[in-house]
């Protein structure tokens, strides 16, 4: 019980989806490999959007992992991340200085794109994994 709810049955249904993903792996990996083809994509769509500047390969680095099962409750999972050298810098915003020890002249704006899109793409998520929790159910 937490905060006054109930939470057991959810917590059984979450722990079922979880047997019932690993029984099908190949048919679950696909699924998260298109969840993060997606993600990628409006990604890269977002970036482009909102980082006007041409800043090096921050586009060309915004690359999908591979599909890995998470440690810590076993379930399936794929990130999406920025894979050139600046992208944190993008990412997080930084000082700009002058020369390497030089004074601080300002700040560069944090654009924070991999964030953001993904809080986008959670509602389409939710939908994807329904849809595919029916069709797995179907096919049971």
């Amino acid at each position: 019980m937490r905060n006054g709810f109930d939470t057991n049955e959810l917590e059984l249904w979450d722990k079922l989806l979880n047997e019932i993903c690993n029984k099908m792996p190949q048919k679950t990996k696909k699924f998260m490999n298109t969840e993060g083809q997606k993600l990628k994509k409006q990604a890269k769509q977002y970036a482009k959007q909102t980082v006007k500047k041409k800043t090096g390969n921050y586009f060309k680095g915004i690359k999908k992992g591979k599909v890995y099962i998470y440690r810590k409750n076993g379930a399936f999972s794929v990130r999406v991340y920025g894979a050139a050298s600046h992208t944190h810098l993008i990412e997080k915003g930084h000082n700009i200085k002058n020369k390497k020890d030089g004074a601080v002249l300002g700040r560069a704006r944090a654009f924070q794109v991999l964030d953001k899109s993904a809080k986008q793409f959670e509602t389409e998520y939710q939908k994807d994994i329904e849809n595919f929790v029916d069709e797995v159910i179907n096919e049971l």
